[in-house]
Parts: C-alpha cells; sequence; structure tokens
C-alpha cells in the first residue's frame, strides 16, 4: 500500500516525466518527421519494455519506467496534433478519420489500464512490449507522413 510521502514521490515523477515528454514533443514537431520521431520512440519503448522483462533490476525498472513515460508523452502529443491535419486526412475524410483515430486512441487506453490492472505485471509488459513493436511497423507503413 502507498501511503504519504510515497504516494508525493510518486506524483511528482509522474508529473515531472510527462512534462518533460510534452516539451519533447513540442520541441521535436517540425524539426524532425513525424515517422522518424514515432518509429525513434516506438524502438525506444520497446527496448525499454524489454529490458523490464529481463529484470535489471530495481533501479533500471525505476528509470525505465520514467524513460517510457517520457517517450509515450512526446509521442502523445504528436499523434493528436496529426489527428487534425487536413493535409494527412484530406478535407472531405478528416470527420470520419479523425473520429476513428480517436477511437482507436481511447480502445487502446482502455486496454492498456485492462492489462495493467487484471493481469500479472510480466504479461502486461509483454503485451506491451507486443503492441511497441507492432506500432514500429504501423508507423512506418503510414506513406503520406514520410
Amino acid at each position: 500500500m502507498i501511503h504519504g510521502t510515497q504516494f508525493l514521490i510518486i506524483a511528482i515523477n509522474s508529473g515531472v516525466t510527462n512534462l518533460a515528454g510534452r516539451i519533447l514533443g513540442s520541441y521535436l514537431r517540425g524539426r524532425v518527421s513525424f515517422a522518424i520521431s514515432q518509429t525513434s520512440f516506438a524502438v525506444l519503448l520497446t527496448v525499454c519494455y524489454g529490458s523490464l522483462l529481463i529484470k535489471l533490476g530495481e533501479i533500471w525498472m525505476e528509470i525505465a519506467m520514467g524513460i517510457i513515460k517520457v517517450a509515450f508523452s512526446a509521442m502523445v502529443l504528436e499523434v493528436y496534433q496529426i489527428s487534425g491535419d487536413t493535409s494527412y486526412f484530406g478535407k472531405d475524410t478528416l470527420d470520419m478519420y479523425s473520429g476513428m483515430f480517436t477511437g482507436a486512441s481511447f480502445l487502446g487506453s482502455t486496454i492498456g489500464m485492462a492489462l495493467a490492472a487484471f493481469l500479472d505485471p510480466y504479461v502486461a509488459v509483454t503485451c506491451v512490449l507486443v503492441m511497441s513493436v507492432s506500432q514500429i511497423f504501423v508507423v512506418l507503413s503510414m506513406r503520406k507522413l514520410r
């Protein structure tokens, strides 16, 4: 059970890593292409999740989770910006594709929360690792974003 100071440390860690990721995502937007940044972040996530499975120790686990949160926050910012991009989805189909895009994001979040809540942590990390690997191929298949 988490109490007092432990909760404060977790909250500060979560807030700082989310803020750092948002700043990084804002900085990279326009400087690095979507395909390169998203693929790089997906590879970073894959490496970090893979390292969690081989149990390198408590300190590395905390560092890897911090890196994961920074990378995920940077990725999410750019993904949400592209969901309203008329040059990618087109003016006529923006509503439909943006809605599908947002719905898939919510579905992914729900699945991630269910994995974390109901499965053994190593099974959940394995599932997220597989999703991170598949994300690399999905981003590379998005031809308009190169």
